[in-house]
C-alpha cells in the first residue's frame, strides 16, 4: 500500500475497520485525510461546550469521508453531519482516528499478503516509536 507524504485536495485513501462483536459490523469507506491545517483548528475548538464540539467533529468527519458501506434495509445511508453522529460510539471513534491520521485503517481481510505484513510492520514500529502509524508509512513510503 503505497501512499504519498503529502495531503492534498486530491488525496483519497481506502480505509477499513473490523467488526467488534458485540459493538458493530466491519466497515470499508473511502477518505481523505485531514491535513494538518484543519486538524489544529479542530483542536483550537475543544474549548467550545462539548454538543458543539461533537457536531464539529461530525462535520468534518462528513466532508472527509467520501464513501461507506453503512446500509439500513439495502439502503445505502448518506453521509452527513446527522447520519455521522449516529454511528455506534466505538466504531465512530476508531473512524474518527483513522480519518485524523491518528491511527492506520485495520488489516483488510481483502487485501494482499505484501499490504497486510506492510501494515503490521508500519504498526509495531509506531508502538516502538510512539509515532502515528500514519507518520511510519507515509516515511517508508518516502524511502522507496
Amino acid at each position: 500500500m503505497r501512499i504519498s507524504n503529502r495531503i492534498t485536495s486530491a488525496t483519497s485513501r481506502a480505509g477499513y475497520i473490523k467488526a467488534e462483536d458485540g459493538l458493530y459490523n466491519e466497515m470499508r469507506f473511502t477518505y481523505r485525510p485531514v491535513p494538518v491545517r484543519n486538524r489544529q483548528a479542530l483542536l483550537e475548538q475543544l474549548k467550545q461546550p462539548q454538543d458543539v464540539y461533537v457536531d464539529l467533529c461530525c462535520a468534518l468527519l462528513a466532508e472527509h469521508v467520501t464513501e461507506w458501506d453503512i446500509d439500513e434495509g439495502g439502503n445505502k445511508v448518506p453521509i452527513n453531519k446527522q447520519t455521522v453522529s449516529e454511528i455506534v460510539p466505538e466504531l465512530w471513534w476508531k473512524l474518527y482516528r483513522i480519518v485524523m491520521g491518528t491511527v492506520a485503517s485495520d488489516k483488510d481481510p481483502n487485501w494482499t499478503a505484501e499490504i497486510s505484513d506492510k501494515m503490521d510492520r508500519a504498526r509495531i514500529e509506531a508502538s516502538i516509536t510512539g509515532r502515528t502509524v500514519e507518520s511510519v508509512l507515509a516515511e517508508e513510503t518516502g524511502k522507496n
